[in-house]
């Protein structure tokens, strides 16, 4: 069961929801509290959101995210980037906390009608108190899209994980929309 309010205007939004929900398929249960601002233009877009969940059972968990972002457009290109962060709390026979953040941008050119050249890198450090863990992906993409109902995405991805390693991935995806 919830509730949500919202409001958007030609130039401002906002969203506030509180949900208090049993799970369907565990005894779980979630309160959460989540809300959302920004403002939008023809040219710029930002905004800020953040929501705080509170999970009942043994253990409980408390979690609490905040995130930050911008988006920009001019002529062929576009950048978006986003900031965020957050705590989460276990509690149970041992207590404990997390700290994380992440970040990401993204540039985009539109080269011509139906070619779109992309540029992404993510950041993820899921315990400020190991900054050594962190999981770090760049990618390079193309999209073609020859001709109506086709697609065709050239893909680059470099990644750094603490866990998986340093690789890298090649992707040719076909997609035909029908």
């Amino acid at each position: 069961m919830g509730i949500e309010v919202g409001i958007a205007g030609p130039k401002y939004f906002g969203q506030l929801s509180l949900t208090n929900a049993s799970g369907t398929i565990s005894s779980e249960r979630a309160e959460t509290l989540a809300g959302k601002v920004g403002v939008g233009g023809q040219r710029l877009a930002a905004g800020i959101s953040g929501f705080h969940q509170y999970r009942r059972g043994f253990p409980s968990i408390t979690d609490n995210r905040w995130a930050l972002y911008a988006m920009r457009t001019w002529r062929r290109w576009t950048a978006i980037a986003e900031y965020g962060g957050g705590t989460s709390r276990y509690s149970g026979a041992l207590t404990a906390s997390r700290n994380l953040y992440a970040a990401f941008y993204e540039v985009d050119y539109r080269v011509g009608r139906g070619i779109n050249v992309r540029n992404r890198i993510d950041y993820l450090v899921p315990d400020r108190k190991q900054p050594a863990a962190f999981n770090r992906r760049s990618l390079i993409e193309i999209d073609l899209a020859p001709v109506p109902f086709t697609e065709v995405k050239l893909s680059y991805r470099d990644h750094a994980e603490t866990i998986g390693g340093e690789y890298q991935e090649y992707l040719v995806q076909f997609y035909f929309p029908f």
